[in-house]
């Protein structure tokens, strides 16, 4: 299942951009130089789409679903490993709005 999704979310970026494994099923976009929020926001949604598409396995369709968090360069923090952790803190708060569904870090989190 990790190799489709890998794939599809290969798919989904730019070259300038980057898309890593973690660990487990948490995956880390870097968007080279985003415009505007909104521009993010349309990444995390076709994200979704792509992750909600089926995905065949052993003759059986499976479903899952993905929590994202996002976390923003200069405005959250200036280390890379501070905005992976700004951006889990909000992917814990997307998981608890339930499925399917995108939050941004803010401050308020700290």
């Amino acid at each position: 299942m990790l190799k489709v999704i890998s794939k599809r979310l290969l798919e989904l970026v730019r070259q300038s951009d980057t898309v890593a494994r973690l660990g487990g099923d948490e995956f880390v976009f870097v968007l080279n130089n985003p415009k505007i929020k909104n521009e993010i926001l349309q990444v995390a949604e076709r994200i979704i789409s792509a992750i909600n598409e089926p995905v065949q396995l052993s003759g059986s369709d499976l479903e899952i679903g993905v929590s994202i968090g996002i976390s923003m360069f200069p405005d959250d923090r200036i280390k890379s490993m501070d905005l992976i952790k700004k951006a889990d803190q909000a992917m814990h708060l997307s998981k608890t709005s339930g499925r399917n569904s995108v939050d941004f870090f803010v401050p308020e989190f700290d």
